[in-house]
């Protein structure tokens, strides 16, 4: 018989999978306080295990071409051969890259190396997050800002937003490394002047933003108590700044071809996409273009050298906007107050407005958290504020505040709440000396009105949080879907043009700006050995050495004639180009030129959604002499 009595049975504690010792001993390997090599451990991890899913569950893809470009001058997409001058990012992950392609050329290396430093960084955030508090409160809130902030940039690669994640790593590890009153912890501060190392060599000129948007948060961090360890860190961080620079100078210096088309590149990035850029009609005369010319180079397409080419050609239209905007009135730069709402500002830019409202409740709660350094962490976040409406206001009158660079403003935002919320356990409580006459009856005035508040305050700022979470949630899942479903046309997309020519052919893609669907799925084809044609591209590579290289590959001098009467070109272009080429071709050479469409697949059902639109280029009279242009 079985004893019945549950006093006397004996159970052993570490049999049961409940049992309380247990539970603890893994709460505390999972998300309890480390220090040292065990939270980098920890945070490499967790880490893995959120990328891991991330890639398993979402397809990435670039925000912008101009990463895809960058992805095609170091694979040797274009040349045939890997090159190393990726213009806007170091020579140094350009030779990097080089080295890898050319050892492996199917991988894409150009998109690892970008998920490499988002990892990187997101797990040096987490190593601090792990090793100044531990706990399953703070893992889930390194999740929760690795879902909100990250899963986006992630979603849309983008090598400005990936610099600036660097630097921000970089930053939180210098100050958490430097803190006043404390020993110098040189293993964070290394890693962190790494860190923003890093950040200038993946884009150099975000190293000037990050300065001024950190600026509050490192006053409010280091003040002007520890300065000589700032002033060693900030000359450390200025001489390695300085040195990758100037390898970066001197390697395309070096070379007179990349000198004279790296001068030519930074004027037109005055130009274009800047409030320079509306004086382009009354400024094209003065180098001979004519207002045709004008929006063509406005709209990226300057491919033609004998127009467009030249440092002193561009040096003169670059003065003549200038002092053209030199004349405008100054009206245009008026304050209006619907620049303090930072979250409208951004309005036209839905991930970034969405992720501002929750930067902002974060921010609130943060400060309600924060106990004795309330106030403090207020100014710090009011001073922040503040210099982001006028740098937000600034970029807008200038230039254009495109959402790779607005994004890294909330982002800042959450990085810099979490960091402080880490920290608020080793502060001291508030100390508060009330009048005597009120010493018994105060703090139950203070703690009902506290209720009250509470009461009212905290339903509404949950709606809020909760309201903009699905948005950005909902933005994410549109994103997402539209990236898988362009994964899948690529799948596709190269078939109708397999058709245009016979087998031992390859045609000549002449591809105007337009960012087409077939563009976007080249993402998905590292090499272009498995791509049945070949690219001729436009935009900002045009007149470098590699665009030299590919016309006298293909036989394309002189280049706009060379694309007339030519069985193996095609035009790659939306109707809208048309007329604008129809018009630069009898402006320059006298020609009157018909556009023949060969491929549509609008009409096609199985191909619809690739949205292909091929042309040719025919005369339609007898072809001009070169060099009969007005």
């Amino acid at each position: 018989m079985c004893d019945l009595n549950p006093s006397r049975t004996r159970r052993s504690p570490s049999r049961t999978i409940f049992n309380g010792a247990r539970f603890s001993r893994c709460s505390r390997l999972l998300a309890g306080r480390r220090g040292g090599f065990q939270a980098l451990l920890w945070a490499a991890v967790v880490n893995l295990i959120l990328f891991g899913l991330f890639l398993t569950c979402a397809t990435s893809v670039y925000e912008t071409n101009d990463d895809l470009m960058m992805q095609m001058i170091a694979s040797g997409f274009h040349t045939g051969h890997p090159d190393a001058h990726l213009v806007f990012t170091n020579v140094l992950i350009g030779w990097g890259l080089r080295f890898l392609y050319g050892a492996w050329a199917g991988c894409n290396w150009y998109f690892i190396y970008l998920l490499a430093v988002h990892y990187a960084a997101l797990t040096a955030i987490a190593f601090l997050v792990v090793s100044r508090r531990g706990g399953w409160l703070f893992a889930l809130l390194y999740v929760g800002f690795f879902l909100i902030v990250e899963t986006r940039i992630l979603l849309y690669l983008q090598f400005t937003t990936t610099a600036f994640l660097a630097g921000t790593a970089g930053l939180l590890l210098l100050v958490d490394g430097l803190q006043p009153g404390h020993p110098a912890r040189w293993l964070k501060v290394i890693a962190g002047i790494a860190f923003v190392s890093l950040m200038c060599l993946v884009r150099e000129p975000v190293a000037l933003l990050l300065a001024v948007i950190a600026c509050p948060f490192l006053l409010e961090r280091l003040g002007l108590a520890e300065w000589h360890r700032l002033l060693g860190t900030g000359l450390a961080f200025a001489g390695i700044f300085l040195a990758l620079h100037g390898i970066n100078r001197w390697a395309y210096q070096r070379d007179p071809a990349w000198a004279e088309f790296s001068e030519y590149n930074r004027m037109r990035g005055e130009i274009q996409v800047t409030t320079l850029g509306g004086f382009i009609p009354q400024a094209a005369p003065t180098v001979g273009w004519s207002e045709n010319d004008g929006w063509m180079f406005s709209h990226f397409y300057f491919s033609d050298p004998d127009v467009y080419a030249g440092v002193p050609k561009m040096r003169l239209f670059l003065d003549k906007l200038k002092a053209l905007a030199r004349d405008k009135p100054a009206s245009s730069w008026r304050f209006s107050a619907r620049f303090l709402f930072l979250p409208k500002i951004f309005l036209f830019r839905r991930d970034t407005g969405t992720l501002m409202n929750l930067a902002i409740l974060n921010a609130m709660w943060c400060i309600l958290a924060a106990g004795a350094v309330r106030r403090r962490c207020l100014a710090t976040l009011l001073i922040s504020y503040g210099l982001f409406v006028v740098l937000c206001f600034y970029l807008l009158r200038t230039a254009r505040l495109p959402e790779r660079i607005s994004y890294n403003i909330p982002l800042f935002i959450h990085a810099i709440c979490l960091y402080w919320a880490t920290g608020f356990h080793n502060l001291p409580v508030a100390i508060t000396r009330p009048d005597r006459l009120n010493i018994f009856l105060a703090p139950l005035r203070r703690a009902k009105a506290l209720r009250l508040a509470a009461l009212v305050l905290i339903p509404i700022w949950a709606a809020l949080y909760l309201f903009s979470l699905s948005k950005l949630a909902q933005n994410l899942w549109s994103a997402n879907a539209f990236d898988r479903n362009l994964e899948h046309i690529s799948h596709k997309i190269f078939r109708p043009i397999r058709t245009l020519m016979p087998a031992q052919k390859t045609p000549i893609l002449i591809a105007m700006p337009l960012d087409s669907v077939l563009e976007q799925c080249l993402f998905f084809y590292p090499s272009a050995e498995k791509v049945p044609f070949f690219l001729v591209p436009y935009g900002w590579i045009t007149h470098s050495p590699l665009f030299s290289q590919i016309l006298e590959r293909h036989r394309l001098r002189p280049y706009s004639l060379s694309l007339v009467d030519r069985q193996d070109v095609f035009f790659l272009m939306e109707t809208r180009w048309l007329e604008p080429l129809r018009t630069f071709y009898r402006e320059h050479y006298g020609l009157d030129i018909r556009f023949d469409m060969v491929l549509n697949t609008d009409g096609m059902p199985q191909y619809e959604d690739c949205r292909l639109h091929l042309y040719q280029a025919h005369t339609a009279g007898d072809k001009a002499p070169i060099g009969t242009a007005p």
